[in-house]
């Protein structure tokens, strides 16, 4: 009889565990929503369809990715103990039997969405299309994969789930990243620095003397909602990378909690120290006017927070969290500054918030980390070894932590990086021009009016289609059309538009124009260089505002 119980109750444990982390992948899948929101509130209207497109492909490509290549990879068995350290060699093709595999599968591709998904805003309005669905099927398959199995396996050489048949731990921790301030967000944050660079800054954007001048988004209402959206599926992305509730509900508790904490002063502290940024050259570091806090540094402060305490949450302390969330809003305003500096045109702050974030919070878990509370969340029996220095550790587990960084990132530009300098190379990596000006969702998405009734239909969308891939955008353009080199500085880039479309940001243009209803305009776009007119293409335009 007690063997029947015994039974019985294993099987309600496990299924217990399996049913928490389908919940949990379900609801950090819902931070797909809170993504689309906020980056299509940040982006122009001419970019909406565009960016709800990357955003739902990310998602489909990485689910076939992950699941026929890359969880195989990432979690697979090796093929003799001991040499597993780089690469899984079995599982491929979606091979699950178990609950628990298929709820382990889920809750994985959940993670390897949100790696992807974090490079959409930070390419938006410019980037191939193609070239960007080819992005997700890299990250899916080879770049998320590998450093999966590094830093969380029971293969990894640095992981601090190591099984001690396959070796030693990392300086006797491994990499302490519960729930993946580095193997994700670094890993996202990375990707988008290097394809921003590759891209250059959307048309429109200028730079002065560090100052960036943008166009507005089209709505703060979307991004804060986004934001929201992503905060409430964090406490998933945290809480339920325990992994399992039974034995576990006190360190998925306090991860929830500590996330909480790290957000909202991250968020306050983002919004106040911007803020003093803006105003040390006109009235001093000491002067504070809350009538000029601004919304955009108080939702990335909240979500740079929460970044930098997914890889501790389960393991510091509340004073903990608190300077980690500071900490956090400190480095994304400086980083988002330096950017300006450089001119990388990152349109919803990918890099300051995952890559800096990322970062910060490997070095905080080295820190910041309690040996009771590690002890309890990682169940090692070397606690003190690999508590913060804070907290009387050695240092160990700050090294661990630094050496996978110093492992992920130059993986990340072994792959990621190759791929987009290969793409930017050959001039395919970037719409053109004219499709950056007439709108990307006109160019490339354009399936009829949205949101005016009775338009009058005519095929002049086909010939503008036609003439910006003869300029080298879109899907298939030469980028040197007619042997015509590319544009140089020598060159005005539009040297003639004519009708409604100006130098002036879009979303003025059609702030101005909004009560038409749609926007009808003879589009002559002229090439000149010092002697001639290389080319013309003259097109009606008929696109829903």
């Amino acid at each position: 009889m007690s063997g029947t119980f015994e039974v019985v109750l294993g099987q309600v444990v496990e299924n217990m565990d399996v049913v928490w982390l389908l919940i949990g992948a379900l609801l950090i899948f819902y931070m797909q929503i809170g993504f689309a929101m906020l980056e299509v509130g940040a982006v122009a209207e001419s970019a909406t369809k565009n960016v709800l497109m990357k955003n739902c492909f990310d998602a489909a490509v990485t689910s076939l990715s992950w699941g026929f290549v890359g969880n195989a990879f990432a979690y697979g068995d090796a093929i003799s103990s001991g040499n597993g350290w780089f690469l899984g060699t079995t599982g491929f093709f979606f091979s699950m039997e178990t609950s628990g595999e298929y709820a382990s599968w889920l809750f994985n591709w959940a993670f390897v969405a949100t790696a992807a998904t974090i490079v959409s805003g930070a390419v938006a309005e410019r980037i191939n299309f193609r070239v960007y669905v080819g992005f997700a099927m890299l990250l899916g398959v080879l770049t998320y994969p590998m450093i999966v199995r590094w830093g969380w396996s029971s293969h990894g050489f640095m992981s601090a789930f190591r099984d001690e048949a396959n070796g030693p731990k990392l300086f006797d921790c491994g990499l302490l990243d519960f729930a993946g301030s580095g193997v994700i967000h670094l890993t996202g944050g990375v990707a988008a620095l290097v394809s921003v660079v590759c891209l250059g800054p959307r048309t429109g954007v200028s730079y002065s003397n560090g100052v960036k001048t943008a166009p507005y988004g089209q709505s703060d209402s979307l991004k804060v909602m986004g934001t929201l959206c992503l905060w409430f599926g964090w406490f998933a992305f945290n809480g339920v990378s325990t992994g399992a509730i039974v034995g576990s509900s006190r360190v998925a508790a306090r991860a929830m909690v500590m996330t909480a904490v790290a957000g909202a002063v991250g968020g306050i502290v983002s919004a106040i120290f911007h803020s003093k940024w803006e105003q040390r050259n006109g009235k001093g570091w000491d002067h504070l006017d809350f009538a000029q806090l601004h919304l955009t540094p108080l939702m990335n402060g909240v979500l740079v927070g929460l970044v930098g305490i997914t890889a501790n949450c389960a393991t510091v302390k509340v004073e903990g969290a608190v300077l980690i969330g500071a900490g956090s809003a400190i480095l994304y305003v400086c980083t988002e500054h330096l950017l300006d500096h450089f001119e990388i045109d990152d349109v919803v702050s990918a890099v300051p918030v995952h890559m800096t974030g990322g970062i910060w919070g490997l070095i905080a878990g080295g820190l910041f980390t309690a040996p009771s509370y590690y002890q309890e969340a990682y169940g090692s029996k070397d606690f003190y070894t690999c508590a913060g220095i804070f907290y009387g550790g050695s240092g160990n587990q700050l090294g661990a932590n630094i050496v996978f960084m110093l492992v992920a990132i130059p993986w990340n530009l072994a792959t990621v990086g190759v791929l987009f300098k290969v793409c930017n190379h050959f001039g395919i990596m970037r719409v053109s021009r004219l499709v950056e000006m007439v709108g990307i969702d006109t160019m490339h998405h354009n399936d009829g009016p949205s949101k005016v009734e009775d338009v009058e239909e005519d095929d002049s969308m086909d010939m503008v289609a036609k003439g910006a891939d003869d300029f080298g955008g879109g899907f298939g353009g030469s980028p040197e059309p007619f042997g015509v080199p590319p544009m140089t500085g020598n060159n005005p880039p539009l040297s003639s538009i004519s009708g409604a479309f100006s130098q002036q940001p879009m979303n003025a243009f059609q702030e101005e124009t909004k009560d038409a209803g749609t926007l009808r305009a003879s589009v002559v776009l002229t090439e000149v260089t010092d002697t001639s007119v290389r080319t013309s293409i003259k097109a009606n335009a008929v696109a829903p505002l």
